[in-house]
């Protein structure tokens, strides 16, 4: 049962880390732009 938990825990903290970076990604693209122009 602990080795599910653990299971469970590291893919909501993989998904919660996965989100993170996609707004990161997108905040640097934004800023890109706004430099391009």
């Amino acid at each position: 049962m602990s080795c599910q938990k653990c299971g469970r825990y590291v893919l909501l903290a993989r998904s919660q880390l996965a989100r993170r970076l996609k707004k990161v990604l997108h905040s640097e693209e934004l800023q890109q732009e706004d430099q391009s122009l």
